[in-house]
């Protein structure tokens, strides 16, 4: 095991006992525990000057990234969209006496659909792959993307010349959720 891979399995052990004391105290009484699930840390790997986790508890999985350098000043509560392989994606800056300062985006909260904890990983690690996996196109959808955020919407697409025919359309818009976008539930079953 090499340098790199100890410091990785010591953040992963330090931030998974730090979710485990939030889960016997904060957590222990709020009904949005899915008790089926534990507190695991998935794919520790190194991004830039971070590491970068998919972290399951029993209320949530979300993407943390943990700074490799002992003290980072971050301001917490403050949202920061960063720019991962597989597109931009907002994070919280947070701060934990045990942790030090620690970014998160949440995926899925609650967590009720999982059965078994070997659910939730297989979830997290396709979503790790997902968001390390470069997109094809990243530079136009990443900009759309941050334009929305922003509060600005893309220039339309080119309308189709007359006489084209128009599909018909459902019966309205439909919610599109992080739940739906990465399969766990489809934009239907959202809106109901």
């Amino acid at each position: 095991m090499s340098e790199q891979d100890d410091i990785l399995a010591a953040t992963s052990a330090r931030l998974a006992n730090a979710f485990r004391r939030i889960e016997a105290t904060a957590m222990a009484d709020v009904p949005i525990l899915n008790r089926k699930l534990s507190v695991q840390c998935v794919g520790m790997s190194v991004f830039g000057q971070e590491s970068l986790c998919g972290l399951i508890t029993p209320w949530f999985i979300n993407l943390v990234l943990l700074p490799m350098a002992i003290s980072v000043p971050m301001r917490t509560g403050a949202k920061i969209r960063i720019a991962l392989p597989g597109g931009i994606f907002e994070f919280i800056q947070s701060h934990h006496d045990e942790l030090g300062a620690y970014r998160m985006c949440s995926l899925l909260s609650p967590v009720f659909e999982f059965d078994t904890q070997e659910d939730a990983v297989t979830v997290a690690q396709e979503i790790l792959t997902k968001v390390l996996a470069p997109q094809v196109e990243a530079e136009t959808e990443d900009a759309d993307m941050l334009a929305i955020w922003e509060g600005r919407f893309p220039e339309p697409e080119s309308v189709e010349p007359e006489g084209t025919p128009l599909l018909e359309l459902d019966d309205g818009p439909k919610l599109l959720t992080r739940r739906a976008m990465f399969g766990r539930r489809s934009a239907e079953e959202a809106v109901s």
